[in-house]
């Protein structure tokens, strides 16, 4: 009888244990997305789970709604402006490690990334990943001569003016990151286009996230 208790006590306190990306959202603090309230998570979760594409109204009167999850991601349009992706990852001694990606529109995209543990305590971002810049975007030229050269030089000027957007892949293991040229003109994105890497991505090792081989 004691080894029954003892084997379910057990498996409760495993259940108890694990993790999943709509449990860890519903827990969030408030001050992680400002945003929404808990009331707004919980509605959200609610919709999504019933297959509703109902939005919540979140604390600035717009609207915010779940766009898509499983137990290791979840997206989230929070605004006309702003969208978010959560990912559950498993870190050091399966460790869970959370991810935010916050993107910003304005009308070019600009992500934030921050890194969480279980209990929404925030970890430094450069423990986990090394963040590509603009200038990770620029694909140096066969040819050297004094006209690429200037062209190149000229492409990283009007690149000034660009952001580094990221999206999570929905199996919570990869981030693609890409430059978002939105606010160039048409001339500076014909300029800047023979000079430029589409994407960079990073794959999770299990410790942090290492750009891929392109």
């Amino acid at each position: 009888m004691k080894k029954l208790l003892t084997l379910l006590l057990a498996l409760v306190s495993l259940t108890a244990s694990a993790e999943d990306i709509g449990a860890l959202f519903a827990a969030m603090p408030d001050s992680i997305i400002p945003l929404l309230s808990r009331n707004n998570r919980l509605d959200c979760l609610d919709f999504y789970k019933s297959g509703m594409k109902n939005a919540v109204t979140n604390k600035l009167s717009g609207r915010s709604r779940i766009t898509g999850m499983n137990e290791r991601t979840l997206s989230l349009h929070l605004s006309e402006a702003s969208d978010a992706q959560l990912m559950l990852l498993s870190g050091q001694d399966n460790a869970p490690l959370i991810v935010m990606i916050y993107t910003y529109r304005s009308p070019a995209q600009e992500s934030v990334i921050t890194f969480y543990d279980k209990d929404w305590h925030r970890l430094r971002t450069s423990d986990y990943i090394s963040l590509p810049g603009v200038d990770d975007f620029l694909r140096a030229p066969e040819t050297r001569d004094d006209s690429t050269r200037s062209n190149l030089s000229n492409a990283r000027d009007i690149l000034t003016d660009a952001f580094v957007s990221a999206t999570a892949d929905s199996l919570g293991q990869k981030i693609t990151f890409s430059l978002s040229t939105a606010n160039l003109t048409s001339e500076e994105t014909k300029q800047i286009t023979p000079y430029i890497i589409p994407a960079k991505t990073f794959v999770w090792d299990g410790k942090r996230f290492a750009a891929a081989e392109e």
